[in-house]
């Protein structure tokens, strides 16, 4: 362990293990805060950095092949992405009350979500067979549901707060 402290308020830990592990912390004046770990074993690579401006970034890297970032800055901005073998994960919140949510795996379906201050929620799903489903739900009550097939089906939904139900059906033969 090696601790390291200088005129300028810098703070530097390092430990080294025989299994490989390697932190580092440095604390200076500005108020950043920077944590590495590293295990050559299990390949992990972990990264924290916090500075005045309240940004925290977490990338994790390992062996099965999963990345993680999450970032948090004082917008109220958090942003979190994971890479995996069966496809990404996007997660977004910002200060405004978006929540923005993508997710690929690997059957080829993404899949969006949206939720913003009005109260509105938008949920887009659409698949390798050309599937695509829309649902908007926002504060006035109004429920909008669309799917799209490779059949050329296109299915619409609509209910609203006066109890009104719409339903439309058109195919290729029609």
């Amino acid at each position: 362990m090696i601790a390291v402290i200088c005129g300028s308020g810098w703070l530097i830990i390092a430990v080294l293990c025989c299994s490989g592990w390697l932190k580092i912390a440095d604390i200076c004046g500005s108020g950043w805060l920077v944590i590495e770990s590293v295990t050559f074993a299990n390949v992990w690579l972990i990264t924290a950095v916090i500075c005045g401006s309240y940004w925290l970034v977490i990338a994790v890297i390992c062996d099965s092949v999963c990345l993680i970032i999450a970032v948090l800055c004082c917008s109220c901005r958090l942003i979190i992405a994971v890479i995996c073998d069966s496809g990404f994960i996007i997660a977004v919140i910002c200060d405004s009350g978006w929540l923005i949510i993508a997710a690929i795996c690997g059957s080829c379906w993404l899949i969006i979500a949206v939720i913003c201050g009005s109260g509105c929620l938008r949920i887009a799903v659409i698949k390798d067979s050309g599937w695509l489903m829309l649902t908007v739900i926002c504060g006035s009550g109004m429920l909008v549901i669309a799917v799209i097939c490779v059949s050329g089906m296109l299915v619409i939904a609509a209910m609203c707060g006066t109890g009104w139900l719409v339903i439309t059906v058109t195919c290729d033969s029609a």
